[in-house]
């Protein structure tokens, strides 16, 4: 890797020291372990992992996959690769990268890993569909957190008719404050509309303050890695607008939230299911 002390071993002059803390020369067991910045991006919410005291990365690392612990074996691989986009930022791009803010981007990009998409249809959408006379395709959402870390994400797809493309659902479990849970189900339900390449979309989120940081009204730092995901996703449609709709007019895609709840990750095309489909009753739902 193109580190400090590596490239002054071939002869270029330049200052060794840590771009991130300019206590030590920049080695790969300095950057990936003994760094103030890393050590203090892996303790941070919600991530909580701690650093061997050993000298050398491979003996850090090679004990924590032996163990076969899948999710720390995920959040430790994305850290290193976003403490190194961090470095990056600061060489290249002058950033001054913050520890718990990549912390929280590591737990976020960890969760959409963890996400399956469409995983359960019986029938495979068209690669395109165009909005009938010109109108718009809606797409509403809802998201809940549930008891356990579970959080499920709704999302009903129609035409300017009503006529449903489809309904769908996405469980996911992490401990996330409501409103990020709702800023995950706006970046899925754009996710879905790339998918048959939908022409004119308008989305509508009863969630007013994620809304408004995707409109780029306000402004919420913990949200800010998915709000730049959206607008990504947004800028990759033809035609997409972002509204804020209130609880009565979402029902739907909040049935889903609780259906989701139970079913985990399903699709279903042209309808949209009920939940006398699935008489469990749902309790302890916290919605933004």
């Amino acid at each position: 890797m193109p580190l400090r002390s590596n490239v002054c071993k071939k002869g270029i002059i330049l200052n060794p020291s840590c771009p991130l803390c300019y206590c030590d020369a920049e080695s790969s067991s300095h950057l990936f372990l003994h760094c103030d910045f890393i050590k203090r991006m892996f303790f941070s919410p919600p991530l909580g992992v701690r650093i061997s005291d050993v000298e050398e990365v491979m003996d850090w690392l090679l004990p924590i996959f032996r163990s076969k612990e899948v999710k720390l074996c995920q959040v430790v691989c994305m850290g290193l690769w976003k403490v190194w986009k961090a470095r990056n930022s600061v060489v290249f791009d002058k950033g001054a990268p913050c520890p718990m803010l990549v912390a929280k981007d590591v737990w976020l990009s960890s969760i959409e890993l963890d996400s399956n998409l469409l995983v359960s249809t019986d029938r495979v959408m068209p690669s395109k569909v165009e909005a009938t006379c010109g109108n718009s395709w809606i797409i509403q959402t809802d998201a809940g957190c549930f008891d356990g870390g579970i959080v499920s994400l709704g999302c009903v797809i129609r035409a300017a008719n009503s006529e449903v493309l489809l309904a769908a659902t996405q469980r996911i479990t992490s401990f996330v404050a409501p409103g990020t849970a709702e800023a995950l189900g706006i970046r899925w339900d754009l996710q879905l509309a790339k998918e048959p390449e939908l022409d004119k979309v308008v989305l509508q989120s009863d969630a007013l303050a994620v809304v408004d940081c995707i409109n780029g009204v306000s402004l919420v730092l913990d949200l800010d890695p998915i709000v730049m995901d959206c607008r990504s996703f947004r800028s990759s449609l033809f035609s997409s607008t972002v509204m804020f709709i209130g609880r009565d007019a979402d029902t739907d895609a909040l049935s889903l939230v609780g259906i989701g709840k139970l079913v985990d990750s399903r699709t279903w095309l042209g309808v949209i299911p009920r939940n006398e489909e699935f008489p469990v009753v749902l309790t302890n739902l916290t919605f933004f």
